[in-house]
Formats: structure tokens, C-alpha cells, sequence
């Protein structure tokens, strides 16, 4: 995230699909997405961080690449009118 606002760069947000997963990772995540700016970073009291962001565009998640300290992935962004098929009924409560 530090990173991402450094470089002013969008992060991927994709829903959590398996929701006991501690550290998520490429099996643990919808493959549909939103694209996000960061708008402002926080750390709190009990030392968590937490981001105020907003979500600019959907995109599909083509592929995983390895070699990244994060998660990383190539994505394949979606133009609008958007259509809902059953992947993106899934992940809408993480899409508003």
C-alpha cells in the first residue's frame, strides 16, 4: 500500500472468497476486482493500518505473477455497460 501511493499508482481489490483465510492468497480470491486509488493512509492505535480509497474502474484477473513481494497479477480491465454474470453477482458486495 506504502508503495502504491509513492509511485501514485491504483491497487487491486479483489473480494476474499474463502473467508478463513488469515493471508489470502491467488486460491483465496474472486477473479473479478475493482481498481482503486488510494486516497489517504492511516495507522491506528492498535497499530493496524487501515486506507481510505476509492474504486475507479473493474477489471478480470488474466494471471498471477510470481517474483513480486505482494501479490501481484496481470488484469484485463472491463469497459462499461457492465453485464453481471454469475462471478460478478458474487463479488458485487465488494464492487459498491
Amino acid at each position: 500500500m506504502q508503495e502504491a501511493v509513492r509511485l501514485e499508482r491504483p491497487i487491486g481489490v479483489p473480494q476474499q472468497s474463502k473467508a478463513v483465510a488469515t493471508e489470502p492468497g491467488p486460491e483465496d480470491v474472486y477473479r473479478v476486482g475493482t481498481s482503486a486509488a488510494i486516497l489517504r493512509c492511516l495507522t491506528v492505535s492498535d497499530g493496524t493500518r487501515q486506507a481510505i480509497i476509492r474504486g475507479t474502474s473493474l477489471f478480470r484477473i488474466a494471471e498471477f505473477l510470481g517474483g513480486h513481494p505482494v501479490t501481484a497479477a496481470r488484469v484485463q480491465y472491463i469497459d462499461g455497460p457492465h453485464t453481471v454474470d454469475a462471478e460478478i453477482e458474487v463479488c458485487a458486495p465488494a464492487l459498491m
